[in-house]
């Protein structure tokens, strides 16, 4: 479960944006919100960073005292919240490859699942998260239809305590940034990368998303077995492409 892992990120994560919002308003305590901020990554990299027997850097769950212990959420959040240190990041990102490789689907609850999905996304693992998602067990979306359900549940599996857990959804995000891959540069939409990805046995894709400024629509048509993808945007709205 790697509970104090995943809390002590969102501590950092909190008082990051506190920091932002503390800067934007013009507020003494900006110096102080980042001066915490960084305290808490260093703390947690000095006892979560580690070595493994092969050489290569990981973070450990703090609950397994007496063994190396790795999750999917313990590597996903300190990379997704910029809590690596640059020398250990390529390590971080295969240790989180590795703990998806090896379960073979995704191993987390609601509150680490959003993050493990985007941090698969954006360290080019979009197979991976196609291929969890439409497996027919659990845990697995798919599993879900497969057993009838309209809702999504509370836990992967079938016949959950609860049907109605909307927050699980975080796959829909994925549909837009990842499948459609409309990636915000700039706050409100005013910029925009498009960067598609089709599945494989996904042939076709239409996606919509409105803005302040208009309706951005991606498209997708595998035609003799290559995708091809063609994009309208509203006229003040950038598309800038690497």
């Amino acid at each position: 479960m790697a509970r104090e892992n995943i809390e002590t990120a969102f501590l950092y994560a909190d008082a990051k944006t506190l920091a932002m919002f503390a800067g934007i308003l013009g507020r003494t305590e900006e110096t102080e919100l980042k001066a915490f901020a960084e305290e808490i990554r260093n703390n947690y990299n000095g006892r979560l960073l580690q070595k493994k027997e092969d050489g290569h850097y990981a973070y450990r769950s703090y609950e397994n005292k007496d063994a190396f212990i790795t999750t999917q959420a313990c590597e996903a959040l300190p990379l997704y919240w910029g809590m690596v240190p640059e020398k250990h990041k390529d390590d971080i990102i295969e240790a989180f490859r590795e703990t998806l490789i090896s379960k073979g689907s995704f191993v987390s609850g609601e509150i680490g699942l959003p993050y493990i999905i985007q941090c698969a996304k954006r360290y080019g693992m979009n197979d991976l998260i196609a291929s969890f998602i439409t497996k027919e067990t659990h845990p697995s979306y798919y599993a879900f239809i497969k057993d009838g359900m309209t809702t999504l549940g509370e836990y992967w599996e079938t016949n959950p305590r609860s049907h109605c857990h909307d927050m699980m959804g975080h796959i829909i995000e994925w549909y837009y940034n990842g499948i459609a891959g409309i990636e915000l540069l700039k706050p409100g939409f005013e910029e925009i990368s498009i960067h598609p990805y089709m599945p494989e046995g996904m042939n076709h894709f239409t996606c919509t998303y409105e803005t302040e400024y208009g309706t951005i629509q991606v498209e997708g048509n595998r035609k003799n077995s290559v995708p091809e993808y063609t994009w309208t945007v509203p006229q003040r709205v950038r598309v800038k492409n690497q």
